[in-house]
């Protein structure tokens, strides 16, 4: 899938947006990094970007935005990471606008497609303003060791506004603010004991832990309630003056320094390399599993898989006896494990021989927010010579037909029977599910030759395998973009 055409779902300002790549990091390297940066920190820029936004796409196993359910990532940088619209560049730079945004977008083209890896994954390429001289591993931030975000000198950030700062503040705004009663920092100065005192210092400088009027609390804990930029600090306890370094959390990529490496001849492959170190630059479609094919092509997408009838309900049943309930579950269950091994999520409304509602079928489905719904069946009819595949979708359903179209072309080429066509139908599982759905009836059990044929395990799974193919071609087609039945 070409950058072009890779869509993806952004929660902003209530409202969710469906825009390309291309589009959608112009606008996060417009809010993340100054447009009067170096080209080649621009482009370290984007790649970060594009990482961490591809990270977080379901369409790449991703877990979308816990803000907004069915965004694949949100534009608060306190969350996820900055956006601007083009309106809001054109209010941000005014006449500059034009060579602002060709610039953006050229740092876009020169790395498309491109993030970093490591051991197979996409890498989780975190970024902030100004380190301070040095970055901060992972481990001291989050508590997660991760090789590629590991501490590293940066000697080339010192023109940021960010490098240092001096902080003051009054003995009764310290007590106030960290819940330190004011009689005890008071008491704490009568009797000669610091009144702030550091535990614990990471090796790049982090405040870990530090005690304060004689109470311990931690690094993160003192930077939140004081509103400091960073957690490389020391102070002057005769003014109550902190004194910052960097601006951030210090972890990966530090921009003001890959714009100084970046005037200092560096290129946005080199910059990437210093601050992720172990990961590696590759494109996103060149990452193969390990059977040494494509990514898996339905990573992060959810499948609601419905075997029809169940329990008392037998469905249709045959000359000689099968019943359209079992078939129909046995080929719902090679489906699934098809559908898993290409790395979807799959949903069964039923695992085995149970009944359900119809409304249960789509609750499970609705409430799983799955992103495709198939109602597996076995047809039925008095007259014996009936026979056929045929697909149904609700009526007025665009996406819902197109669904229809592929798995009934699928079914046709690899089944080959009677092609009865694609119809609609009101079907209460069609009508109140909330995704693509379609209901898909594989051959008629009350026909002699076809019950034959239903009864024998091959049949199934060339069932499965038709089913399997139209659900990837569709998903391929759409690339899980967000729109209502």
């Amino acid at each position: 899938m070409s950058e072009a055409s890779l869509k993806l779902r952004v929660f902003n300002n209530g409202n969710i947006l469906s825009m390309g790549m291309e589009d959608y990091l112009a606008g996060v390297v417009a809010a993340e990094m100054p447009a009067l940066f170096h080209p080649e920190a621009l482009r370290a820029q984007a790649v970060a970007s594009r990482g961490y936004a591809a990270r977080k796409m379901k369409l790449f196993g991703g877990q979308g935005c816990s803000r907004a359910p069915d965004a694949d990532i949100c534009t608060s940088p306190a969350h996820c990471q900055g956006w601007l619209s083009r309106e809001k560049q054109q209010e941000l730079w005014g006449s500059s606008y034009s060579s602002h945004r060709k610039k953006i977008e050229e740092a876009v083209k020169a790395t498309a497609g491109s993030v970093l890896y490591y051991q197979g994954k996409i890498a989780n390429t975190v970024f902030h303003s100004t380190c301070g001289g040095m970055t901060e591993s992972a481990v001291n931030v989050w508590g997660n060791d991760v090789p590629y975000l590991r501490s590293v000198v940066c000697t080339n950030e010192k023109h940021s506004p960010h490098h240092h700062k001096k902080h003051q503040i009054s003995l009764a705004e310290l007590s106030e603010k960290t819940g330190i009663s004011f009689r005890e920092t008071q008491a704490i100065l009568t009797d000669g004991t610091p009144l702030l005192q550091k535990e614990s210092v990471s090796n790049a400088n982090t405040l870990m832990a530090l005690r304060v009027a004689g109470k311990s609390i931690s690094g993160s804990e003192l930077r939140q309630a004081l509103n400091l930029p960073s957690l490389w600090l020391d102070w002057n306890l005769q003014a109550i003056e902190f004194v910052s370094k960097g601006y951030g959390h210090r972890v990966g990529l530090c921009q003001y320094g890959a714009d100084g490496y970046a005037r200092n001849g560096m290129t946005w492959k080199e910059i990437l390399k210093h601050y992720y170190g172990s990961a590696e630059i590759k494109l996103i479609e060149a990452v193969t599993d390990e059977g040494g094919g494509s990514a898996l092509p339905l990573s992060g997408t959810v499948i609601a898989v419905d075997p029809g009838h169940g329990g008392g309900s037998s469905g249709a049943v045959g000359p000689k006896g099968l019943k359209e309930k079992d078939v129909v579950l046995d080929i719902s269950l090679r489906l699934t494990k098809k559908l898993s091994e290409k790395g979807a999520k799959v949903v069964l409304t039923r695992a085995n021989d149970i009944a359900l509602t119809l409304q249960k079928r789509v609750v499970t489905a609705n409430e799983a927010n799955a992103d495709f719904f198939i109602s597996i069946h076995a047809n039925g009819h008095e007259n014996a010579a009936a026979n056929g595949t045929e697909t149904y979708h609700y009526p007025g359903s665009n996406l819902g037909k197109a669904f229809a179209d592929t798995i009934q072309k699928e079914m046709i080429e690899r089944l080959g029977r009677r092609n009865r066509g694609v119809k609609t139908a009101s079907f209460y599982v069609l009508r109140y599910t909330a995704m693509p759905a379609i209901l898909a009836e594989i051959a008629f059990i009350t026909n002699r030759e076809e019950e034959k044929l239903l009864s024998d395990a091959a049949f199934r799974e060339k069932a499965a395998d038709a089913l399997l193919s139209g659900i990837t071609k569709r998903f391929l087609v759409i690339s899980k973009l967000h729109v209502n039945k």
